[in-house]
């Protein structure tokens, strides 16, 4: 029900599509990250790891999952809210922001994190292009492409995240 107006970004795990819903139900801008052509198997695991960590995140400081799918060829997707701002490096310079104001514009980025930390998942790839600032001044984190679920419920280790792999996102 989407229809894809633009792409806004592409890293490593995905290519990420500006859209609009456009079924005639409602309009809402979204973004669209979609597995990439070049993917193979452990990617797509990958991905589908990302859009489970997104489905158990639910705070005001991380951007939400909408919707998730695949594509009739068989390429996996979801649909997460627009965040309609700059990088927090540049929304803070644009602003001319002090060390202070900095700071405050950092706890609820800190908050966010630490949401997810209580929810076993560390996030691996923080950095300004991933927090984002939109006109109401409230930061949104995200890109968890990365992240690392620490455990499954009862307590497994997912395993999918191994240590000494790189994975690198494109800037």
């Amino acid at each position: 029900p989407y229809r894809v107006t633009g792409q806004l970004g592409r890293g490593g795990m995905g290519v990420v599509y500006d859209a609009v819903r456009d079924d005639g139900e409602f309009e809402r801008r979204v973004a669209i990250k979609v597995l990439p052509a070049w993917s193979g198997v452990a990617l797509a695991e990958r991905f589908r790891l990302e859009r489970r960590v997104l489905a158990a995140l639910d705070h005001p400081g991380i951007a939400r999952l909408v919707d998730s799918g695949t594509t009739p060829d068989g390429v996996p997707y979801f649909v997460m809210e627009f965040v309609d701002g700059p990088p927090i490096d540049v929304w803070t310079r644009e602003r001319r922001l002090d060390v202070r104001a900095r700071v405050a514009l950092m706890e609820p980025v800190c908050d966010a994190v630490a949401y997810a930390h209580r929810h076993l998942i560390v996030h691996r790839d923080l950095k300004p292009a991933n927090i984002l600032v939109p006109a109401d001044g409230h930061p949104r984190l995200l890109d968890f492409g990365i992240a690392k679920l620490l455990a499954r419920p009862g307590g497994f280790d997912t395993g999918v995240t191994a240590t000494g792999h790189q994975t690198f996102t494109i800037d």
